[in-house]
C-alpha cells in the first residue's frame, strides 16, 4: 500500500497583508534601558506594593495565606523558552501564554521598512502569564535591576533581558480578562431578557500542585455560594489543563454588573486570582440517535490510484458498511481500528456516506465518478481523514 504524507493544518492566524517576496517579519524598533526604566519601573514597584498589602490583608482574614496574583508580562515579537526561566524563579509559577496580532506601534515600538524607515504597520507579540508571590516579585525587581544597571544576568536567566528589551506592559490580570473580554456580558442581557437562568461556566488557572489546583476550585465554589450562586456542573481534564464549573448566578447581581460593568470589580468570584475566564456557556445539546441507512442502489467501484484532491476531518467509519464497501481504503498506520468501537463509529460512517452515496434519501439516482481512500490521524479524539480520489 502506497505511503500518504499526513496533512497537517496549523491554526488560523491573521497575520495581515505582506510585500510581495517578503517572508520575514518586519524589524522593529526597540526602546532603549533608558526609556523602558522611564516606562516601567513604577509599575513594577506598584505590582509589588499590590502583593504587600495583600499579605496584610490576608493575615487579617485569611490566616496568613501566601497572597498571590497572576502577572502578564506584555512583549513585542517574541521569546522562546521563557517558561524555562521563569521556572528557575522560586515562587513563579508558569501558567501559559497568548499570541497576540493586533499591538498598535506607538514612538517605543514599530516597525522598519528594509529602508530602515518607520511604519505604522500593527505589531504581533505575545502576553506571558505567571503566577507570583511577594518573594518572587521581589527576585523579578532584582533580575530588572541588573538588567537597567546593565549588569550581567545570573546564570540560566538571560531569557529575562530579551523579555525586558521587548516588554511592553506589565500588570495584573484582571476583570477585564476575565469577564469584560469573553462575551459573557452579552451572553448574560439575552438570559436576563428571556427570562432564563443566568448561567456561566468559570475556568480555573491551572496549578502544577493538586493541592493548590484542589484549593482553588474549593475557594471558587465558595465564592459562587457566597453569591447565593450553585454550582450544576464540574469539569475537569488534566491533559490539556482544563478545570472549569458550570454555574448559575443571582439574577439581581447580574443585573447590577450589566448596568455597570464597573461593579465586577467589587464581586470577589470575579476578582479570584483562581479564575482565568467566565465564559457564555453552550446553548445547544443534541442526541445522536440510531444510523438510519435507507436501501438504495449503490453503484460498485474500484479503487482509484489517482492523487486525493479532498479531506474530511471526521470519525472512523464502518468502512464494511453496505454504503461504503469498495469505495474506501482505511490506512490505520497507528492502529486505531483495534480501540475502535462500532458504537462509536455512527457519525463517521453518516458522514462518510453522505460524502461517497449523496442524500441516500433523494429520489435523484446516485452518480459517482470518485472513489476514496481514508484513514486515522493521530488524534485523541479519533478524527480521521477521507480524501476524494478523482
Amino acid at each position: 500500500m502506497a505511503d500518504y504524507p499526513l496533512l497537517v493544518l496549523p491554526a488560523s492566524e491573521d497575520r495581515g497583508k505582506r510585500s510581495p517576496g517578503s517572508g520575514r517579519p518586519p524589524k522593529l524598533q526597540l526602546p532603549g534601558k533608558g526609556r523602558q526604566r522611564t516606562r516601567l519601573e513604577d509599575k513594577l514597584a506598584a505590582l509589588q506594593k499590590q502583593l504587600q498589602d495583600r499579605a496584610v490583608q490576608l493575615q487579617v482574614s485569611a490566616m496568613g495565606a501566601e497572597p498571590e496574583a497572576v502577572i502578564v508580562l506584555e512583549i513585542v515579537g517574541a521569546a522562546d523558552d521563557f517558561a524555562k526561566a521563569v521556572q528557575r524563579v522560586e515562587g513563579l509559577e508558569w501558567l501559559g501564554e497568548l499570541v497576540e496580532q493586533n499591538f498598535e506601534s506607538d514612538d517605543d515600538f514599530y516597525a522598519l521598512n528594509s529602508k530602515g524607515e518607520r511604519t505604522d504597520k500593527r505589531l504581533s507579540g505575545r502576553l506571558f502569564m505567571v503566577f507570583s508571590n511577594k518573594r518572587a516579585m521581589g527576585e523579578i525587581l532584582k533580575l530588572w535591576a541588573d538588567w537597567r544597571d546593565e549588569k550581567k544576568l545570573p546564570h540560566h536567566y538571560g531569557k529575562w533581558r530579551e523579555v525586558f528589551d521587548r516588554l511592553r506592559d506589565v500588570r495584573l490580570w484582571g476583570v477585564k480578562d476575565r469577564v469584560l473580554e469573553t462575551g459573557v456580558l452579552e451572553a448574560w442581557r439575552q438570559d436576563l431578557e428571556f427570562g432564563g437562568e443566568v448561567r456561566c461556566e468559570i475556568e480555573v488557572w491551572h496549578r502544577q500542585a493538586p493541592d493548590r489546583l484542589r484549593s482553588a476550585l474549593e475557594r471558587v465554589e465558595r465564592f459562587v455560594t457566597e453569591l447565593k450562586g450553585t454550582v450544576h456542573g464540574r469539569c475537569s481534564i488534566d491533559e490539556i489543563h482544563y478545570h472549569a464549573l458550570v454555574v448559575k448566578l443571582p439574577r439581581a447581581s447580574i443585573e447590577r454588573v450589566l448596568e455597570d460593568p464597573s461593579i465586577a470589580g467589587e464581586i470577589k468570584l470575579l476578582l479570584s486570582e483562581d479564575v482565568q475566564f467566565v465564559r457564555p456557556v453552550g446553548q445547544f445539546a443534541a442526541h445522536v440517535g440510531e444510523l438510519e441507512v435507507q436501501d438504495a442502489e449503490i453503484p460498485e467501484a474500484t479503487i482509484s490510484e489517482a492523487e486525493p484532491v479532498s479531506a474530511l476531518l471526521d470519525g472512523l467509519p464502518l468502512q464494511n458498511h453496505g454504503a461504503l464497501s469498495k469505495h474506501l481504503v482505511v490506512d490505520d498506520c497507528d492502529g486505531f481500528e483495534e480501540d475502535y468501537v462500532a458504537a462509536k463509529r455512527r457519525h463517521g460512517t453518516a458522514m462518510a456516506s453522505v460524502i461517497v452515496n449523496g442524500d441516500l434519501s433523494s429520489p435523484q439516482p446516485i452518480k459517482r465518478t470518485n472513489c476514496y481512500r481514508l484513514w486515522p490521524v493521530s488524534s485523541t479524539c479519533g478524527s480521521s481523514i477521507l480524501q476524494q480520489r478523482a
